[in-house]
This record gives structure tokens, sequence and C-alpha cells, in this order.
């Protein structure tokens, strides 16, 4: 599939990719939609504090016990703090977990007890403004530079493989591509095409495509990048990196065109579907996670 495909595909699949948000309240419609006539600047300020603030989510029971297991530790990114979490033997090769956009590392917790039978250790975090990290504002450098806190906490040499959820495989992607050596990885549910995601920015407040291009042009000009450039799909073809991702047909948050883009980009790269899973349950199938064991375990 060539990069038109991909558009087409994106065109037709446009989703979020950004969890657990919902609709803006109408008064935030329309204070917004103001802003954008008298102050325009202003309007592209909030939008962007709104975007890059993300929702938080509580800890299921069965995370929380989860992680009540795990030796915790404390890390920083970009001078935010964050929380992390260890589980197993730490002269076991590692495996790094991170979630997505609005998640935390409970919604991980299905892949632990898996990964320790394997013989892995186990490494996941709240990436800064996530789960039980402070609250800030974060975009995908936090998320990229999370992972690397991870794989130089757990040794580098030692990280054997890296599963990544949702917006958290657009930042793995993007970590790869500046050299992060990391042998297999797994993504699942990976947003992959970032259209689908300012789509859905102007879709969920109602405000102008050009609001939404100037709040872009701000954080393109504050994180010295471009979003073009960095999308996963587009980078995917500079990859070799042994790639697992596992979709779901009825992903309500990123739609499986996303993930079928990426492996058509991705050299020597495999897809795995499920159904009827969704975004998140995905993450605790047992057909799923013993998919992706499995595939890290071919190294």
């Amino acid at each position: 599939m060539n990069q038109a495909d991909a558009k087409v595909i994106s065109a037709k699949n446009s989703t979020t990719g950004r969890s657990y948000e919902p609709p803006a309240p109408k008064w935030l419609k329309t204070g917004l939609r103001t802003l954008d006539v008298v102050m325009p600047r202003t309007a592209a300020s909030v939008l962007q504090r709104l975007f890059t603030t993300p929702p938080r989510p509580a800890l299921r029971p069965d995370e929380a016990a989860v992680l009540a297991q795990a030796r915790r530790w404390q890390g920083r990114v970009r001078g935010m703090a964050m929380s992390g979490y260890e589980w197993g033997n730490p002269d076991d090769p590692a495996v790094l977990l991170i979630h997505g956009w609005g998640g935390h590392a409970g919604h991980m917790s299905g892949m632990v007890e898996p990964l320790l039978a394997a013989g892995y250790r186990v490494l996941a975090v709240d990436v800064p403004g996530h789960g039980d990290s402070p609250r800030g504002q974060v975009a995908l450098p936090h998320f990229h530079e999370a992972i690397e806190e991870m794989a130089s906490r757990a040794g580098r040499d030692s990280v054997q493989g890296l599963i990544a959820h949702s917006f958290g495989a657009a930042a793995a992607t993007y970590g790869l591509s500046r050299g992060l050596q990391i042998p297999r990885v797994v993504f699942v549910g990976p947003m992959t095409q970032f259209g689908a995601l300012w789509a859905a920015v102007q879709a969920r407040t109602g405000v102008s495509q050009r609001l939404v291009q100037r709040m872009i042009s701000r954080m393109e000009a504050r994180f010295c990048l471009g979003f073009d450039e960095i999308e996963p799909v587009v980078l995917a073809g500079q990859l070799q990196t042994p790639l697992l991702v596992l979709h779901d047909l009825h992903d309500d948050k990123v739609a499986i065109g996303q993930g079928e883009a990426l492996v058509a980009n991705w050299r020597g790269a495999a897809l795995r579907t499920s159904s009827q899973l969704g975004h998140l349950k995905i993450l605790k199938d047992q057909a799923s996670v013993a998919a992706a064991v499995g595939f890290l375990q071919r190294a």
C-alpha cells in the first residue's frame, strides 16, 4: 500500500485516537468560537491547553492490585515528575509497557503476569499528566522521553521488547526513528495518522479548521517538530524493527484502518485482528496478550 492509499484509509476511518474524552460542553464551544473571532491567539492558546491536558480515568480494582505488587520508582520527564513500576527479577531481560493518551499503567496490567511467567522483567509508567503522576500539559515528546527513561532504568542492553497502546505507539514509533534500540515491538490499537486526531479535535470542540491549524503551529514551534514529518505512517517507511500490531475490528477510538496503514508501510510488520474487544478490552484479552508475549519470545 502506498502513501496515497494510507490517506484514503484515514479519510474513511477517521477516529479520535484519544480515549475517554467526551464532546466539549456547549459553553466551552461557544467561548472558543467567540475567542477565535476577537482574540485568535488567545483562542489557540486555550485550545492547546485543552488538547494537551489528558483526562484521568480511575483505576479498576484489578488494575490497582497489579500495580500494588510492583516496585515503585520515580523519574522525571522534561522537568515533570513521573511514577514508575517494575516487576520481576532485576537480572531478567526487560519488556517496557507504555499506555495511551488519557490512560495509565493499570491499563497495561493484563500484560504483567504473562510476561513474568515468560521470564521477563516488566517496567511501566504513568506518563506525566497521567495516572499517579502529577497533573500537567503533555504531548508526544513526553511519551517518547518516558519510554527512553524506562529503557535507561532497565539497562538498555537488557531491553528485549516493548508493548505500546494507542498514542503510546505513536511515541514509540517516533523513538525508534530517533535511534531507540528495541529488538521487537508490539503495538495495540495504534494511533498512526495525525489527520484523524486533528479532525477529532475539531469535531469535539466545534472550532474552525483555521483555529486547529493555529494550535498545531504553536505546538510545532514549542516542541521543535513537524507533525507531518513524524506521523507514524510516514516514519514507518524507514523502520525495520520486527513489529506485531494487534487491532480490534470494532475499535471505537482508533479505527482498524490506522493499524492497517502502519503495517502496510512498515517492512515486515504483521497484523493480528480481533473482534468485539474495542480499544481497551483487547489489552486484557487472553488470546491477544498471548500473541503479544509469544511474538516477543521469538527474538
